[in-house]
């Protein structure tokens, strides 16, 4: 959203270059444009703006498969389905 307000030249600059080739991955597109990745800049801009830390924490996808994180995820999605935690035995990971 941030991009499309502040940087809306380079965004449809990405976002055309990936309806032209539907196999390019974002990442690859935004090193080519902005020479970092959006997860990466917002991590970068969260930590300068002295966010919390467990907000820091669970919106990087580096994370991901940390309990915490899981379970604010989990928490804050309208509809999850509660097996997204659980694994194929039913037992909570």
């Amino acid at each position: 959203m941030l991009m499309w307000c502040h940087a809306p030249t380079l965004q449809q600059y990405i976002a055309q270059a990936q309806r032209e080739n539907s196999a390019l991955r974002t990442a690859t597109v935004q090193r080519g444009v902005l020479n970092i990745e959006l997860d990466d800049l917002r991590q970068t801009l969260m930590k300068l703006w002295h966010l919390p830390e467990l907000l820091v924490r669970i919106s990087d996808s580096r994370h991901a498969e940390q309990s915490i994180v899981r379970n604010v995820v989990l928490a804050v999605t309208p509809g999850a389905p509660h097996d997204a935690w659980l694994g194929q035995s039913g037992i909570a990971r």
